[in-house]
């Protein structure tokens, strides 16, 4: 997860708005093998955890993108 807050969305550089962008390409990226690989815990109660907590980071960093790339258009960055 980025440390970022997203109210600082709006006084980020083009170059700024790329780097957090990948940042949360790579966290979705890393929640898709998380929720792939939850079914191998034991437990089902901890694979059911295990699922919801991916999935979960893969919704704040995919709701992040969507802000990431309306910045991005405001400011004119090359796509």
């Amino acid at each position: 997860a980025s440390t970022m807050s997203e109210a600082q969305f709006d006084s980020l550089s083009c170059a700024q708005l790329v780097q957090q962008t990948e940042e949360a390409k790579a966290t979705i990226a890393a929640a898709d093998l998380a929720k792939g690989e939850s079914w191998q815990a034991v437990l089902p109660f901890i694979v059911a955890a295990r699922y919801g907590q991916a999935s979960s980071a893969a919704t704040e960093a995919e709701r992040r993108l969507t802000l990431l790339a309306a910045q991005s258009t405001r400011l004119g960055c090359p796509q």
